[in-house]
């Protein structure tokens, strides 16, 4: 199951397969291609069943709380708050904004909870995910503090049902409390896909647990169901989402049953190497700097003033990831290990 250098190189390219289907979302979203890659904001559910997969796997391998806190924050930190530092200069700039009345959106966006505590906008477009994965975070840490691991399934099933509940029922009569849960943890509105991650990396250490398969489709209903409950997908129909969605869960199915090498190359892991930078810096100095830039000040067409864009952003996550992520990852790491 472990790859090279203990990678898991399918999931590499599904992360670089998300990242790449959400930066042309944004960039084509009001252009003629819209209409084709309209599906491309889905790519936030494919990230999302890979983070209930990863962070399952490394909860079963992690000794205590505080070692899984400085896994996790030493993994997104450094590059998010790069990216929103980054996207804050720009957004003055590009914006013509008042620095000190600007600066409470940029400290509030460092959290990852600017919206839902703070009642502040984000910064760039992409960052509404982070709150709902640190919120993921958060829920799966508390479940690994009480030992509950073992009883995933049936703890996810009961939150499954909660979400339902929600859902179907609070916000049918426009209850107070569905608006708080909504908003406060809008994880409410996604648990399905990170739970449908974590029962496919229970199939994958467990092929003969048939009944996770019973899991994985009322999952797959459920959160078909909540698609346009929540998150930025409101606009795509049940049929088109129904039909992605399922598509996703059956590249995953594949690859825990038998593998998925066919997939893998350079260039898609390329992608996945850097799909984390590459989704933060992506949206706001690609949709909102460069190609407005480029269609004023150039004579390009749309085709190339797209791989211009592309180009100069896919280069700018390199350089984040090259000198900042990883490093600064390493370093975290490394020196809580001296510090143990």
């Amino acid at each position: 199951m472990i790859e090279k250098k203990d990678r898991l190189l399918e999931l590499d390219v599904f992360r670089g397969i998300a990242a790449v289907l959400v930066v042309l979302f944004h960039f084509t979203s009001k252009t003629d291609f819209g209409g084709i890659l309209s599906v491309g904001i889905t790519g936030v559910d494919l990230f999302f069943i890979i983070s209930g997969f990863v962070i399952f796997l490394t909860l079963e391998k992690t000794d205590t709380g505080k070692s899984f806190v400085i896994n996790r924050l030493s993994r997104l930190l450094p590059a998010y708050w790069t990216c929103v530092t980054i996207t804050f200069l720009l957004k003055i700039s590009n914006e013509h904004l008042n620095i000190v009345q600007t600066l409470p959106a940029y400290l509030a966006n460092l959290t990852m909870f600017q919206l839902n505590v703070f009642k502040i906008g984000d910064l760039d477009p992409a960052y509404w995910t982070m709150t709902i994965e640190m919120l993921f975070y958060i829920f799966m840490l508390f479940v690994f503090l009480c030992n509950g691991l073992k009883y995933i399934e049936w703890i996810g099933l009961a939150v499954m049902l909660l979400c339902l509940f929600n859902g179907a029922f609070l916000s049918r009569y426009h209850l107070r409390v569905h608006e708080f849960l909504n908003f406060r943890v809008p994880l409410i509105t996604h648990f399905p896909i990170f739970y449908s991650g974590i029962i496919f990396y229970k199939l994958k250490s467990n092929k003969k647990k048939y009944g996770n398969y019973g899991f994985l489709v009322f999952a797959f209903f459920i959160q078909w169901y909540l698609f346009d409950k929540g998150g930025s997908r409101s606009d795509m129909s049940y049929i088109k989402y129904g039909v992605v969605l399922l598509t996703y869960y059956g590249l995953f199915l594949v690859y825990v049953n038998w593998g998925f090498k066919i997939i893998v190359n350079r260039i898609i892991l390329f992608f996945g190497n850097i799909s984390y930078s590459l989704y933060l810096i992506h949206a706001y100095l690609g949709q909102q700097v460069l190609m407005p830039w480029l269609v004023i000040h150039s004579h390009f067409n749309k085709y190339l003033i797209l791989m211009i864009t592309l180009a100069i952003v896919i280069f700018m996550a390199l350089l984040i990831n090259t000198y900042i992520e990883k490093p600064a990852m390493k370093f975290i790491r490394n020196k809580k290990l001296k510090l143990a």
